[in-house]
């Protein structure tokens, strides 16, 4: 009698569940979802790497353009001066040289700087540093660390 409570004891001992095939496959099949979806993220990323690269090399070529306009007044405004300097007509041609000084000027560096300034961003993702190394290295505290070589340098 008691043989058959113990055989009915271990019974009642086994955890009804799946089986460890089952197990194997579910987590398999969540493996797969896992790098189906981070495939997925991947691809978005790189989608939107490429149009912010697209969108700033667009942008820096078209201040480009302007600063190159720019740079095309400075030759007009060279090329109207030093032919008033020659046949002696200051005063009839002033206006010319001067308003092409003036437009020469402000183009190439209004163009200039813009074109700078979104040639520097081409390549980095909006919202995210351009690279972790840039910058001081600063403790938990916002302290600056010192060289990882204690600071000191040989002088040539």
């Amino acid at each position: 009698m008691t043989h058959q409570g113990q055989d009915h004891g271990a019974q009642d001992a086994r955890i009804p569940g799946p089986s460890f095939i089952a197990l194997l496959r579910h987590m398999a099949d969540e493996s797969v979802q896992l790098v189906r979806s981070e495939a997925t993220v991947i691809r978005l990323e790189m989608e939107e790497s490429t149009r912010a690269i697209i969108l700033d090399a667009i942008k820096t070529t078209l201040y480009s353009a302007v600063a190159l306009l720019g740079l095309l007044s400075l030759l007009a405004f060279l090329i109207i001066g030093l032919a008033a300097l020659i046949t002696g007509q200051l005063n009839s041609t002033t206006a010319f040289w001067t308003s092409a000084l003036v437009i020469g000027v402000v183009f190439t560096t209004v163009g200039g700087f813009m074109a700078w300034r979104h040639a520097r961003h081409i390549g980095t993702v909006p919202g995210r540093p351009a690279s972790p190394d840039r910058g001081p290295k600063r403790t938990q505290t916002g302290a600056r660390r010192p060289p990882e070589d204690g600071g000191f340098h040989a002088q040539p």
